[in-house]
């Protein structure tokens, strides 16, 4: 992609379709496939990488806070958005922008800042917490169940 043009020139810019003076847009941005996401005001929104044409916009759900989107991650069939404040990650249809689920800390977790950050490992959904003490919780993104170490640590035996 870079490749085909000098070192240092645009080869395209994505603008935010609702500019805002307050608001730091593209504070937080991910790839998926063909499609830019890129943390907005209260929504993400999804460009076409070729053209930079708008594709969509998630909108933040009810209960988001302003934090809605400092982490993304694209998927083949998910879009999540971290939202630390509100320790929630939101789980996007690619397809129809909407809502699937919901994933919060399960209830006894000691971190703070669920959906502070995010990956993929395998077909688990990493969710970074880093406020507390500290944890990692790896999830079925299709279920929403898993677990966390506790500061980094594995359970017995060494396996998550």
């Amino acid at each position: 992609l870079l490749g085909l043009a000098p070192a240092g020139t645009a080869l395209g810019t994505f603008v935010s379709p609702t500019p805002s003076a307050t608001f730091a847009f593209a504070s937080q941005i991910a790839v998926r496939g063909g499609e830019v996401l890129v943390r907005d005001q209260q929504a993400v929104d999804r460009f076409d990488v070729a053209s930079g044409a708008l594709l969509g916009i998630l909108a933040a759900p009810a209960g988001a806070s302003s934090d809605f989107g400092l982490a993304l991650l694209g998927g083949v069939s998910a879009i999540f958005a971290g939202d630390p404040t509100a320790q929630r990650v939101y789980v996007f249809d690619p397809q129809s922008g909407g809502l699937l689920q919901t994933l919060a800390p399960p209830p006894a977790a000691t971190a703070g800042r669920f959906g502070a950050s995010l990956a993929f490992l395998g077909g688990d959904l990493l969710v970074g917490a880093p406020g507390g003490v500290g944890a990692v919780f790896r999830i079925d993104p299709v279920s929403g169940g898993g677990i966390a170490p506790t500061s980094g640590r594995r359970r017995p035996g060494g396996t998550w």
